[in-house]
């Protein structure tokens, strides 16, 4: 289901919703409020360590349950794209993150609640954290792992969006990280 499929109705007027074709917004027939199908931003980390291998966790939860991505997560209303990343390393491993970098943003669709949910993924670059330090989030994250460029585990990854990062990172497309 999409967006648009998913949301009929005005949020203000609870009258039917117009999509016209190829625009990104509905239009009330009755008020006239617009509703924007807009992305939904997410930011992911490109956590290195001094051997030059990327950090990976594998899944605890759906969508994508025991698939591989890097660790991040959806921006708060409020929050900056690098706070936000933050927030989620010390949610989910209880550390902290330094200096960040920004590198990539990609498109990409989360599986939420049966809707086909437009986002679009922010990826930093920064110094992955030490494994013996952390404390893992089991929630959120059953396995935690750095990986060689040339291990990733490409065909087991839970977002395109990352898939296309992750490959530009081994193809060498993100230089200096």
């Amino acid at each position: 289901m999409t967006i648009r499929s998913a949301f009929q109705f005005c949020p203000r007027c609870s009258k039917k919703l117009n999509w016209p074709a190829r625009r990104h917004f509905a239009a009330c027939i009755s008020c006239r409020y617009e509703l924007y199908d807009q992305p939904k931003i997410v930011v992911t980390g490109l956590l290195m360590d001094d051997a030059h291998r990327v950090l990976l966790n594998r899944r605890a939860a759906e969508p994508h349950k025991g698939k591989w991505g890097t660790l991040g997560g959806f921006v708060e209303i409020g929050e900056t794209a690098e706070a936000a990343l933050r927030r989620e390393i010390k949610e989910e491993l209880h550390t902290r993150l330094g200096k960040l970098r920004y590198v990539v943003s990609v498109p990409g669709t989360y599986p939420y609640q049966g809707v086909a949910t437009p986002y679009l993924e922010i990826a930093f670059a920064g110094r992955g954290p030490d494994l013996r330090k952390v404390r893992i989030d089991r929630k959120e994250i059953s396995a935690l792992r750095y990986f060689t460029l040339k291990d990733i585990p490409f065909g087991r990854l839970a977002f395109r969006s990352q898939n296309i990062t992750l490959q530009a990172l081994r193809d060498g497309a993100l230089r200096n990280l």
